[in-house]
């Protein structure tokens, strides 16, 4: 059955997710990985940073599942050149997430390396305009495509304060996409 195949590959992606945390969680101390209680930060004890490790881990391992194993009929459109192109964007971003979080930079380094990512998204052609469908002229595409990553960056670095505040904003703007795409089929 055909419709099966998007709760199948969600709840693979979900699984690996949880795995993911439980491992990196143990590791977290080890990788000085750590939200220590202070000021801004008002949890009782330390809290593991690793949540946007173990999705990148989930979403590799159901990119691997559905376009280099057993799941090649999930794929649908997209083929392995899409999924190569977004794992180095989100890899990227990832790095990006870790590195902030063990070396706590400055607000000006954060955003130099997301409108880093952002144009690196651009040249490998996920642009603001591709994904949403719509024609639009180079330049604006190329600014639209930085404030659309930067913006969406922030907003869940804002929201990342409170446990699993983030994971619920990822699972719904998630759906919403995949909503989104259902509809262009």
């Amino acid at each position: 059955m055909p419709i099966l195949k998007y709760p199948a590959v969600f709840l693979t992606s979900g699984l690996l997710c949880w795995v993911g945390l439980l491992i990196l969680g143990r590791w977290a101390p080890r990788l000085k990985l750590l939200d220590v209680p202070r000021t801004r930060h008002p949890h009782a004890r330390p809290v593991p940073l690793v949540g946007g490790l173990a999705i990148f881990g989930a979403f590799f391992g159901a990119c691997l599942l559905i376009f280099w194993g057993p799941w090649g009929d999930f794929r649908g459109r997209l083929d392995g050149i899409w999924c190569g192109k977004f794992l180095i964007i989100a890899g990227v971003f990832t790095l990006l997430g870790v590195l902030d979080d063990r070396l706590e930079w400055k607000p000006r380094w954060k955003l130099a390396g997301q409108v880093l990512g952002a144009v690196a998204a651009y040249l490998l052609d996920v642009r603001f305009g591709r994904v949403l469908g719509l024609p639009v002229p180079v330049g604006l595409d190329l600014v639209a495509t930085i404030v659309w990553f930067v913006a969406m960056v922030n907003a869940f670095n804002l929201i990342d304060g409170m446990d699993g505040v983030a994971t619920g904003m990822a699972i719904t703007g998630g759906l919403g996409l995949l909503i989104l795409f259902g509809l262009q089929r």
